[in-house]
């Protein structure tokens, strides 16, 4: 299992919490690091929930999951509103499947390996982009 130390560093910083962490899986991190950058360069980066989390316009929308060391779950969620309990459909389109629905505005994207991340670059680019499109 990963190292699970928090020091005031990682506290705020995400690059030093990431080194203090050795996730096995830092390729893929590093990755879809780089994808959401690049989807959306406006996105803010900071520390949620003891791993790298993403603001849009203010509000916490896509934030990381690295409890297991054998994978790196993308959370896709609405900040810290809760869910508006009528709505049945999910937020967004999701054509390739590449989400788990945990509610209609809470994804989860996983993946294993950076063959995975390659393979779904363009369609989580995508997906990534519909999701900030979305008022939170």
């Amino acid at each position: 299992m990963a190292t699970r130390r928090k020091s005031a560093a990682s506290s705020a910083d995400p690059d030093a919490l990431l080194r203090e962490r050795a996730h096995p899986l830092t390729d893929v991190i590093e990755a879809l690091r780089a994808l959401l950058r690049k989807a959306e360069p406006l996105l803010e980066e900071h520390v949620k929930w003891n791993a790298p989390s993403y603001r849009h316009r203010g509000e916490d929308r896509i934030t990381f999951q690295l409890r297991d060391d054998d994978r790196v779950r993308l959370v896709f969620h609405c900040g810290s509103k809760p869910s508006d309990p009528r709505r049945k459909e999910p937020l967004v389109e999701d054509p390739k499947g590449l989400l788990e629905w945990a509610a209609p505005d809470r994804g989860i994207a996983s993946f294993r390996s950076l063959a995975e991340v390659k393979q779904g670059f363009a369609a989580l680019t995508a997906l990534v982009r519909n999701w900030l499109s979305v008022p939170a």
